[in-house]
């Protein structure tokens, strides 16, 4: 069902049927009474013959993978299944490829793989993946006299985002996307110049990511905008700060901060409702349902803002990422949506003043050699100081 845009090869097993005397095949097409406006199925070049008996192919593809922490020397491996009648030989041509094929790398797959089974192998050779982008290509079996070639091949797109290690890290967005990614359903995320009725301009500069730059965002939108990797072993108290401009529908739609420390498999929120430093907002925003929590920015802050906060909890943390959720309901909306920019990673900053006394000299009378002498201080800073640590005043 569905569409698939053009041509494609099916095929799939008959074994159950071999010795059969009288087989017939049909294709069934069916519809319900909903009005439609698609051409329907068709289908042409049918072929039906016997198994080979010698017949291999790549079926897995185990590394590497899209994410972070890429290096010069990433090993390749692949999964290879027998499709043949027959065990096979015990040595079996492979290759891989990930230039698009301008250069493939051979090796020798030594050893028997029974009917219907298959094999772990690691190329001798690894690639260098050490420079961020999208690698295509894929793992070829290459041997000789195979009785199918349609399933040797597996094709891959490997995207190898970087992982930042050096600190404070600043984003502007002027010179690019900078490896940020957009994603989800039905998702509207835009890199450029905000052009819209409300949101109409950058932070800083001309360029922002926001929730389409020239128009209103779609309703049941469930979508993101992911980060490259952070390497956060040098940091103790990191802090994430950015500008924001919400221009959503209230308690309805709206925005949120998440973090992963597996590559993108669990996602959690930063912060939570009335936060300090212009955090959340809302508690109930519907939209959100999909990120697994109601906290975020809903409703209109009128121009940009400074929105941070403390993310101590990363520290020491060697593979972060992070991601703007944005969701929608089905109600009808005429808003802009959500829009970020200028963002700032750095460890917090240490720092104490003093209230009382003010600075300046202090006069008076009837002063003693064992006066004692009193101060109120305050941490202005953005690190909490422990009980009974030790303040030196000079």
């Amino acid at each position: 069902t569905g569409q698939n845009w053009g041509w494609v090869t099916a095929k799939h097993d008959l074994t159950g049927l071999g010795g059969e005397p009288e087989v017939r095949f049909r294709i069934v097409f069916g519809s319900n009474s909903i009005e439609n406006m698609y051409d329907g199925f068709a289908f042409d070049d049918i072929q039906i013959y016997e198994k080979p008996a010698s017949d291999v192919g790549v079926t897995g593809w185990l590394s590497p993978v899209s994410g972070c922490g890429h290096t010069a020397a990433d090993s390749v491996t692949i999964v290879v299944t027998n499709f043949g009648t027959q065990p096979t030989n015990d040595t079996i041509p492979v290759g891989y490829s990930l230039d698009s094929g301008l250069t493939v790398t051979v090796d020798t797959i030594f050893g028997i793989i029974p009917v219907g089974g298959d094999t772990i192998f690691t190329f001798s050779v690894p690639y260098d993946l050490s420079a961020p982008g999208i690698y295509y290509g894929g793992a070829a079996t290459l041997l000789e006299g195979d009785g199918d070639n349609d399933n040797d091949t597996l094709f891959v797109e490997i995207n190898v985002i970087p992982e930042i290690s050096s600190f404070p890290y600043y984003e502007d967005f002027e010179s690019g996307e900078g490896f940020w990614e957009s994603g989800g359903i039905n998702s509207m995320w835009e890199f450029g110049t905000p052009a819209s009725v409300i949101i109409n301009s950058a932070a800083s500069g001309d360029s922002a990511w926001t929730t389409s730059l020239d128009s209103i965002y779609n309703n049941n939108e469930n979508s993101y905008v992911e980060s490259p990797c952070f390497d956060f072993s040098t940091l103790t108290n990191p802090v994430f700060q950015f500008s924001i401009w919400s221009d959503a529908e209230d308690s309805q739609d709206g925005a949120a901060l998440q973090y992963s420390t597996d590559g993108g498999a669990s996602w959690f929120h930063i912060g939570a409702y009335l936060d300090p430093d212009n955090w959340y907002n809302d508690n109930t925003i519907l939209g959100l349902d999909f990120s697994g929590n109601q906290d975020g920015w809903t409703a209109q802050t009128g121009s940009w803002v400074t929105a941070k906060h403390d993310i101590s909890g990363l520290g020491g943390e060697p593979g972060v990422r992070f991601r703007i959720v944005f969701g929608s309901n089905g109600s009808e909306n005429l808003y802009d949506g959500f829009a970020f920019d200028d963002i700032n990673i750095y460890e917090a900053i240490t720092d104490i003043s003093i209230i009382i006394p003010p600075s300046g000299d202090i006069y008076g009378c009837d002063f003693t050699a064992t006066d004692t002498v009193m101060i109120l201080i305050e941490n202005v800073g953005e690190v909490t100081i422990p009980a009974n640590d030790t303040i030196f005043l000079f």
